[in-house]
C-alpha cells in the first residue's frame, strides 16, 4: 500500500518537482583506467523531495515519460549540465568532461524542440559544447529507429557534441553503425562481464580491440568491487566508473574535496 501511495504522489507531482527544481543533479565520477586520474563525471538525477526524502529514477522518469515530458526533463537536466560545467569553470577546473544520458526521445530527429532549446540553453549559459559529454543508451539503436538516431547522433557530433553509447552489448547496435553513428566512447555494464574469469576477459579485450579500430574509445562502468577493478584495467579499457570508485555526489560536494 505504501509504495501504491509513493506512486501516486510521484504522479500527481512530477511537473512541481520540475518547477520546484526538486530534481536536482548527482554526479558520479569516471577515472582513467591508465592512470586512474578524474577524467569525468556522469549527471545523474535525483529527486530531493520535502516528504519522502531522495526519490531515485526509476521511481519517476517513467511518469515522466508516461506524461510526454521527458524531452523537457531532459533540457531541465542539461541545463544543469552547464550550470556546473559553469561552477566547474569559476573553480579553476576546465580539464574535466561531464556527460548525461538523453533519451532516445530527444533525438528521434522528427522535430526540431529539443535541438532548437538546447542551443537556445547553450547559448544562454554560454556552454562549452567540447566539454559536454551527450550519452545514448544502446537500447534506443532498435533496426526501425537506427537511420534516423545515427542521423541525429552525426548532426550533434557536427555541432561540437561528443556522443557515448551507453550500455553497449545490451541492444540491437550493428557493428558498422559504431563508425556512421560517431560515437566517441562505448560503456560497457560491468553486469554485461558477468564473471572475471579467462573466458570474460577474451571477449572484454575483442570489444575493446574492436573499438580501437574504429578509434573509439571504451569505458566499463558498474565497478562495486577490487576485484572487477583490476580485471577491467589489465583487459586495455581506457575509462572506469563505479560505486568502487565513487558514488553519485553533488557538484558541490566535488568542489569541497579538491579544494
Amino acid at each position: 500500500m505504501k509504495n501504491i501511495i509513493k506512486q501516486l504522489y510521484i504522479n500527481l507531482n512530477v511537473e512541481k518537482a520540475l518547477k520546484k527544481c526538486w530534481i536536482m543533479p548527482a554526479f558520479q565520477p569516471i577515472y582513467s583506467a591508465t592512470t586512474g586520474e578524474l577524467y569525468g563525471m556522469e549527471m545523474l538525477s535525483r529527486w530531493i523531495d520535502p516528504l519522502y526524502g531522495v526519490i531515485y529514477p526509476s521511481e519517476f522518469i517513467p511518469v515522466i515519460k508516461e506524461k510526454g515530458l521527458i524531452k523537457v526533463f531532459d533540457l531541465y537536466m542539461l541545463e544543469y549540465l552547464y550550470i556546473s560545467q559553469q561552477l566547474l569553470d569559476i573553480h579553476g577546473i576546465r580539464n574535466i568532461v561531464l556527460s548525461y544520458n538523453v533519451s532516445a526521445e530527444a533525438l528521434d530527429g522528427q522535430d526540431a524542440f529539443f535541438r532548437t532549446e538546447l542551443e537556445r540553453i547553450t547559448k544562454k549559459r554560454k556552454g562549452n559544447r567540447s566539454s559536454i559529454r551527450i550519452e545514448v543508451n544502446e537500447a534506443a539503436m532498435t533496426s526501425k529507429a537506427m537511420n534516423q538516431l545515427s542521423r541525429s547522433i552525426r548532426e550533434m557530433s557536427d555541432s561540437g557534441y561528443h556522443v557515448w553509447l551507453d550500455n553497449f552489448g545490451s541492444g540491437y547496435t550493428a557493428i558498422d553503425t559504431l563508425r556512421c553513428a560517431d560515437f566517441r566512447v562505448i560503456k560497457i555494464d560491468m553486469e554485461s562481464i558477468e564473471d572475471c574469469d579467462e573466458r570474460s576477459m577474451i571477449f572484454l579485450k575483442a570489444i575493446v580491440k574492436m573499438a580501437d579500430f574504429y578509434r573509439i574509445k571504451t569505458l566499463v562502468k558498474g565497478i562495486e568491487t577490487e576485484e572487477q577493478y583490476n580485471f577491467v584495467t589489465r583487459c586495455g579499457v581506457n575509462y572506469v566508473q563505479g560505486f568502487y570508485l565513487g558514488k553519485p555526489s553533488s557538484i558541490r560536494n566535488y568542489l569541497k574535496k579538491s579544494a
